[in-house]
């Protein structure tokens, strides 16, 4: 059993690896030129892969197994012998394992627990500044007021959202810019951005710290974009930019919770604000269908050379 368990484990690792190393290379890659929606399928599923590749290659060859076990794969474990390490839950593979490749495995696991505890961390401390904040401002209303003369406007709690304007802001703009900037954190509103913010996050436990750090600045960059479109369609794109220029002016300190108006690259998004519009018809995208397949297709062809498979974790385990 425990060398099943290590087979499986080795199987996770190094489909983590190949993930974490594709990551890497992906991360580094904006998709600018895609609108923010689009963008922001991209970068999910960019997300997934570490989740994606273990948990496919596991349930292929797990599905192997359980074949086997209820008659629906001819079983043909006893043909390489007792000592073949079988992914099988009838036949136990009798592994050996040698002290160096267990050590190795040990290492790859507390890698990735020691990358996932560090983003869990960051993630608390994220939310314990943002709970700090929000004990200085009201308890109702879904508009709520900060009585602080430094700019803010953004949007906090994933569950249950409120939109956080600072006194100072509110006295800085005229009325036009008050309204564009609480229509630029209703969309968030609207969309549920922090939640889903929230939930990206979690995808990215499993990453690297670059690569996670990459994901998230390019996912908040398409968020606020996708915010500043949706303002734009009803102030106009001169406008708009006017209003968060405005804001990043006067802005003494950096948007590092919620989802602030004067969050991601701001001169990126004034940019796109002040171009030409550009045409809204798009086509369609199959990078999600594309991903899928792919995933699927790489299961499938696991699972028809399990026996390769087999051997080359023995190879690895020392068997």
């Amino acid at each position: 059993m425990i060398g099943l368990l290590a087979m499986f484990v080795t199987l996770c690792a190094i489909a983590w690896a190949l993930a974490a190393i594709a990551t890497q290379w992906l991360s580094r890659c904006s998709f600018k030129e895609l609108p923010p929606k689009r963008r922001l399928h991209r970068f999910t599923l960019v997300a997934l892969m570490p989740w994606l590749l273990p948990a496919s290659w596991s349930a292929a060859l797990a599905g192997v197994a359980l074949g086997k076990r209820v008659g629906w794969i001819d079983d043909h474990c006893r043909i390489h012998g007792d000592l073949h390490p079988h992914l099988c839950f009838e036949h136990f593979p009798a592994i050996q394992i040698e002290p160096l490749a267990g050590a190795a495995l040990l290492v790859v696991l507390a890698a990735v627990t020691a990358i996932a505890v560090r983003n869990a961390l960051a993630a608390l401390d994220r939310r314990g500044r943002l709970a700090a904040l929000l004990r200085l401002v009201p308890s109702n209303g879904l508009v709520r007021k900060i009585d602080d003369q430094r700019p803010l406007a953004m949007v906090a709690r994933p569950l249950h959202p409120v939109v956080l304007v600072s006194r100072g802001l509110l006295d800085d703009l005229d009325a036009r810019e008050r309204r564009i900037v609480i229509a630029h954190e209703a969309a968030h509103l609207r969309r549920r951005d922090l939640l889903k913010s929230s939930l990206f996050e979690c995808l990215l436990a499993l990453h690297t710290p670059a690569s996670a750090a990459r994901l998230r600045a390019n996912w908040r960059q398409a968020i606020e974009e996708r915010a500043d479109d949706a303002v734009a369609r009803r102030f106009g794109g001169t406008d708009t930019a006017q209003a968060l220029l405005k804001v990043v002016r006067r802005q003494q300190f950096p948007a590092t919770v919620g989802l602030a108006a004067g969050g991601a690259d701001i001169a990126r998004r004034i940019e796109r604000l002040l171009a030409v519009e550009e045409s809204s018809a798009a086509s369609r995208d199959w990078s999600t269908a594309a991903l899928g397949l792919a995933v699927v297709v790489m299961a499938a062809c696991l699972a028809c050379v399990h026996h390769g498979i087999e051997t080359v974790l023995g190879v690895i385990l020392g068997s």
